[in-house]
């Protein structure tokens, strides 16, 4: 897919600032803003790292700012929101934006025509500008002036008096070093030019979408001064940004071996359809590793970190049903391993001196159905039977014997977690320590995984003739025997999505989905065809499955508002993308005819596959969808699950399309 946007887009700021570009540098670090360069978020950046000595992500450099002076007027390309205006409104001279290989701006002056393009490198804390002119009559003064935010990405800058405002010049490049505790930044040059020290304060930013959320949204940013040069027709200058001082080759070269390694990882999608070749490759922005040596998928961004629920729900469709090694994902579910503790998957993975969280009581069940489908989709037997299977077994024997806080085995076989003060599960939102969408007792997804893992670790341990606990045997006989007669309503058509001591509780939700989704439950194609009727009456949409039906009095039809009006909206009726991965696992086995129902599917799905790719943030996909027509994106603009199931969905209905 190509992402071309042309003059007419750009000058309707309402439409070209919903519009985000993103790029990530696989160290938890990334860049990003819209495709005008105005900054509508406090996570937007040029330069945001995560930072392990500091415990979290920090925005240092925000944005480069170039502009050119022709006969004594200066024109500046940037465009930033203040109180009441744009200013500058640089978006008047942009010809036309890109995002094939990396983000690419045409900007025209008279005669003058300059390309800026930009790139993180992976794997370092360092962000390059390639600016190109592609035409004038004659040499030009070409001006860039970096901007400095230098703090944690949930916060603002305001003016202060502890910033250091000297440049060093070390070597061949340019140092700032604003605050103790912090780390330097340093600039370098292709092209010799002159700095003009000029430290000032540009105050009272303002980020439109921070504004929206009800947050803080205005705030000071830091100009150490301006870097001058001429330039002319067919020159290159690359400008550096990076927490490195030294670097072992030019940014020039840095520049080149980067873009020719993004080329060869398109050309492994040519064979696919081009919108899910874009999903894929975009999907490789989630996959991190970090300081301690473990590889994890980062939950979305800008906001999110590496969580160990969304990192297992992510992991089939983000590595295995991509082109990615099957060993990543090996290692992703091994880094996890590393912090398990009482039988618990960690909720997310700590950052620096951080301690892990393990507030989620599905996690760890997640974590089955990853492996489940790491042995399915890799055949990596040894792998498997080495890391995984006693891993397992570990786990379920933990969960068992009730070690793990908050769960508790029952007789019946099934697992009970949390109590009225918890949120266990992924609907876990409250408000003012409320929970929104109390889920505790027996959910439905957790113990449909509870049975599933299981069946294929019993399976699996009697063919690698591994010993299988007697009590997990017992249970999985007592779970299958009792599953039904728990969850399922012969009256009502479907299953109950959490069962307590108040009785159960048949609110429609997708819960179920995974229910009729995954092997080894007592699940029946009348059960799966039954229920789906209801999840496709009351649940689907064209973004992925509602989580309330609209019928209940509950519902919420739009996300939106102050932050606890979203958070008590966030599982009540707001559509997820990612429920699709379930749903379509589900759809597909209750079809007569799977072929005719995948057909379906994708009609029904299109927009999702194809054209949301080019709203948002440019081949990603949202966190949620407005609950009611016309499903409103919101919420992070690229989510690795809803990337990831869809992914996995996508491939599901070629695969029974032919």
């Amino acid at each position: 897919m190509d992402f071309i946007f042309d003059r007419e887009e750009y000058l309707n700021l309402e439409k070209s600032l919903r519009y985000e570009w993103l790029e990530t540098n696989g160290i938890g670090g990334y860049a990003n803003s819209t495709i005008v360069g105005c900054h509508t978020r406090k996570y937007h950046g040029a330069l945001v790292a995560q930072l392990p000595e500091l415990g979290g992500k920090f925005v240092l450099l925000s944005k480069l700012e170039p502009s050119v002076r022709v006969n004594g007027h200066i024109f500046r390309f940037s465009t930033n929101k203040f109180p009441g205006v744009f200013d500058p409104t640089g978006h008047k001279y942009i010809d036309s934006f890109e995002a094939q290989i990396c983000p690419e701006h045409y900007f025209r002056v008279g005669d003058i025509r300059l390309k800026q393009s930009f790139m993180m490198l992976p794997n370092e804390n360092t962000v390059i500008y390639r600016f190109e002119v592609l035409n004038s009559e004659k040499p030009f003064l070409f001006n860039l002036e970096p901007f400095l935010a230098y703090r944690e990405n949930h916060a603002l800058t305001q003016e202060n008096m502890y910033l250091r405002v000297k440049t060093f010049m070390e070597d061949n490049s340019f140092k700032v070093d604003p605050y103790d505790g912090m780390p330097p930044l340093y600039f370098d040059l292709s092209k010799e030019t002159f700095f003009h020290a000029g430290p000032y304060w540009r105050k009272r930013l303002e980020y439109l979408k921070e504004r929206a959320r009800g947050f803080e949204y205005q705030e000071d940013n830091f100009c150490p001064g301006l870097f001058e040069q001429t330039i002319e027709k067919g020159d290159v200058v690359f400008f550096r940004a990076s927490l490195t001082k030294d670097h072992d080759t030019t940014a020039e070269e840095a520049w080149e071996k980067e873009y020719k390694s993004r080329q060869q990882k398109q050309a492994q999608y040519k064979s696919e359809p081009n919108e899910i070749a874009v999903l894929k490759y975009h999907g490789e922005h989630f996959i991190v590793g970090n300081d301690k040596g473990d590889t994890s998928i980062v939950a979305g961004y800008p906001w999110f970190v590496e969580w160990g629920r969304d990192t297992m729900i992510a992991l089939p469709g983000l590595i295995l049903e991509t082109n990615q090694k099957n060993s990543l994902a090996l290692k992703v579910l091994k880094s996890y391993l590393r912090y398990e503790k009482d039988g618990l998957i960690p909720n997310y993975l700590p950052i620096g001196e951080n301690q892990p969280s393990y507030n989620s009581a599905d996690a760890a069940m997640w974590f089955m159905f990853a492996c489940s489908q790491y042995l399915e989709k890799s055949g990596d037997e040894k792998g498997f039977e080495k890391d995984l299977l006693p891993a397992m077994i570990r786990i379920l024997n933990a969960y068992a014997d009730s070690k793990p806080a908050d769960v508790w085995y029952q007789d019946s076989g099934l697992l009970w977690v949390g109590n009225e003060h918890t949120q266990l599960t992924w609907m876990d939102a409250q408000v003012h320590g409320v929970p929104v969408t109390p889920r505790y007792g027996m959910p439905i997804e957790i113990n449909s995984l509870w049975i599933h893992g299981l069946a294929v670790a019993k399976k699996n341990a009697k063919k690698y003739k591994v010993k299988f606990p007697k009590q997990l045997d017992e249970a999985l006989k007592a779970a299958k025997a009792n599953f039904l007669e728990t969850f399922w309503s012969e009256e009502l058509g479907y299953f109950a999505d959490v069962v307590n001591q108040h009785g159960r509780d048949f609110t429609v939700r997708p819960n179920q989905c995974v229910a009729g989704a995954i092997s080894d439950l007592p699940v029946l194609k009348k059960h799966k065809k039954s229920m789906l009727q209801v999840i496709e009456r009351e649940l689907v949409t064209p973004f992925g499955l509602r989580t309330l039906s609209p019928a209940d009095p509950r519902y919420c039809p739009i996300y939106s508002g102050p932050p606890e009006k979203r958070d008590a909206a966030y599982h009540q009726g707001t559509v997820w993308p990612w429920l699709i991965g379930h749903y379509t696992a589900l759809a597909l086995a209750a079809a007569d005819r799977p072929a005719v129902k995948a057909k379906k599917l994708y009609e029904n799905f299109e927009n999702l596959f194809s054209v949301h790719l080019k709203k948002g943030c440019l081949g990603g996909l949202s966190e949620i969808y407005d609950g009611d027509p016309p499903h409103f994106y919101r919420g992070c603009f690229s989510q690795a699950w809803s990337v990831g199931e869809t992914i996995r969905a996508w491939n599901m209905i070629q695969e029974r399309s032919n």
